[in-house]
């Protein structure tokens, strides 16, 4: 199968939750902390809470007023930064993570800050998600990611516990293209390796440009990429957006004049290669 290239400044000048940036052209982040010895170690702050190699790096809460703010959005927020550290395991060059089987999360005066809504919506528990950030430190090594939480009743000093499943898994990337562009009409693309992931499709030339639009399923993260090629390399669009539309998301982008000819359309799916899941639970949490 032949591998084809998105280019970064292609990508950088689209990027949305539907047509992003290839992990193979990601600046991941190495944060390697030397440990502290002798005094300068009793002068540094213990982990906020663990949960076996686990830890939860940073707890902030962000509070605060506006005027002619909108009454149904909450302006206050918790956010936790947990570190998924794990002793003598080598870590691939790219890390999805995906946290799943969450109990319930309250804070110590029963005010419950992840609700149903937002579970919906909430990065790397809605579907796996790249992390940018490996944190290397007290010989173990692993990924960093931040989590959104509701703010806690102002009365309440900790989260009771914070429990559930997260999987670690490496990047794989799985390049579909499509070369006859004029069976693009809007109907399912039938590939075998989209049975999980059904996608609509239309390419089509109006008003001097090509338009290609994705009907994408609510879950779309793993398309890293879409759009046309010619020659294994990507076409820069004129344009591009994101809407609703049936209960799907709908994906469009724009190519100055007509780009039908020559051309096809590849798409990008992300997929995880060698997961491993583990058990977690952080208990009382101290908030700031």
């Amino acid at each position: 199968m032949r591998i084809f290239v998105a280019s970064l400044g292609v990508l950088l000048g689209l990027a949305s939750p539907a047509i992003a940036q290839p992990p193979s052209e990601v600046i991941r982040r190495n944060v390697i902390i030397q440990d502290p010895t002798g005094d300068n170690a009793e002068k540094m702050t213990p982990p906020i809470a663990t949960s076996g190699t686990f830890e939860v790096d940073e707890v902030e809460l962000y509070r605060r007023l506006a005027t002619d703010a909108l009454k149904t959005v909450d302006l206050n927020s918790l956010t936790l930064t947990i570190w998924f550290a794990q002793k003598d395991v080598e870590l691939p060059e790219h890390v999805l993570v995906h946290l799943h089987d969450l109990a319930v999360i309250e804070d110590d005066r029963g005010k419950r800050l992840l609700s149903d809504e937002q579970l919906k919506n909430a990065h790397y528990i809605k579907e796996p998600r790249p992390t940018g950030m490996i944190k290397t430190a007290r010989g173990k090594s692993g990924p960093v990611i931040s989590l959104q939480l509701s703010a806690p009743d102002r009365n309440a000093a900790v989260i009771r516990s914070l429990k559930g499943k997260v999987t670690i898994s490496g990047i794989g990337m799985e390049h579909i293209e499509l070369t006859d562009l004029s069976k693009l009409k809007g109907g399912l693309i039938e590939d075998e390796r989209l049975k999980d992931f059904p996608i609509r499709a239309k390419v089509s030339y109006e008003d001097e440009q090509t338009v290609v639009k994705l009907l994408l399923p609510e879950k779309h993260d793993q398309l890293e990429f879409f759009g046309l090629f010619r020659n294994d390399q990507s076409i820069r669009p004129s344009g591009g957006h994101i809407t609703g539309e049936d209960g799907m998301t709908s994906s469009v982008v724009t190519y100055t004049g007509d780009q039908t000819k020559g051309t096809f359309l590849g798409i990008i799916l992300r997929k995880m290669i060698d997961p491993k899941t583990i058990d977690f639970e952080f208990k009382d949490i101290s908030l700031p």
